[in-house]
């Protein structure tokens, strides 16, 4: 199970930092261009990074590095578009720190003019499933959507989601903790990011917005929410109100979802609602009542 030292960047810095990019290059074609700009940035962070790692005392240098193609250099990819390798320090074995794929289907100008959701979906879905086989904590998968024939933007961007949901849902073999960053680079008012966590019970959550994501970490978010839950729960197992013994259960049980983290938290109550069972209490609805985040 990954953990947070397996962490070489937080999901929020990689996203942010990539956005700022996205920005700056709006001017260019995406297509190689952008390809080797963010393969380039994200060696350039993988440097700056691997320095700090440096600083642990190790004796293999660099601590970490980018692997990609880069002809200029004479360096091939290894497997997908980027990786980032990370030496272990001492006793710790190498592994890749962060796996990342880039398809600009939407976009690409060698794409058949007759292009749609289906051939964009197609696409990336292709470069998906290489991140859901491959062993990383962090998997980004970078996109783009647009308007094609009668199909909007947002059609074609909701289209190419389902299709990676579907995919993580078919894999049958992840390891707990591994995230998945998902970024449509749409022209500006359209550009939108996602993430999942694969948690223990192998319940595959659904690919979120990144803002909704965001919002939720918040210190206020997540006290606000422990408070509710624990006030609810404090509430039915009140001595003077009498409730079932199995719904003081079900109130307890959601005052210890609310103090972990969002995504799993989340994800459980959309597993009970589907009636799977994922362990813990629920009532015979599978679903938890009253709880300050629903399922939807």
């Amino acid at each position: 199970m990954y953990s947070a030292r397996d962490f070489v960047i937080t999901p929020e810095e990689l996203v942010d930092d990539l956005l700022r990019k996205f920005d700056e290059w709006d001017k260019l074609p995406k297509d190689k261009l952008w390809t080797n700009e963010i393969k380039k940035y994200l060696a350039v962070r993988a440097t700056e990074i691997g320095a700090s790692l440096d600083d642990e005392g190790s004796a293999v240098k660099p601590r970490l590095e980018q692997i990609s193609t880069f002809p200029e250099r004479q360096v091939s990819e290894f497997l997908l578009d980027a990786v980032w390798w990370r030496r272990g320090l001492k006793n710790d074995r190498e592994r890749i720190a962060l796996a990342a794929e880039f398809e600009w289907a939407g976009v690409n100008p060698k794409a058949p003019a007759t292009r749609d959701s289906e051939f964009v979906g197609n696409r990336v879905e292709y470069d998906f499933q290489k991140l859901v086989v491959v062993k990383s904590p962090l998997k980004l998968m970078v996109f783009t959507s647009a308007a094609c024939g009668d199909e909007s933007l947002e059609a074609v961007q909701g289209a190419v989601m389902n299709r990676l949901n579907a995919v993580l849902k078919r894999n049958a073999d992840y390891i707990p903790g591994e995230i998945y960053l998902v970024i449509d680079t749409a022209v500006k008012g359209f550009r939108k990011s996602w993430i999942a966590r694969m948690c223990a019970d192998r319940n595959t959550p659904s690919l979120i917005s990144f803002d909704e994501y965001r919002l939720s970490k918040s210190p206020e978010a997540r006290a606000e929410r422990i408070r509710l839950a624990q006030e609810s729960a404090a509430k039915y197992a009140h001595p003077g109100v009498s409730w079932s013994e199995e719904l003081i259960a079900e109130r307890r049980e959601e005052a210890r979802l609310e103090g972990l983290d969002f995504i799993e938290a989340r994800r459980i109550r959309a597993a009970r609602f589907a009636g799977e069972d994922v362990g813990g209490v629920a009532n015979d609805r599978g679903k938890l009542v009253g709880s300050s985040l629903r399922s939807e």
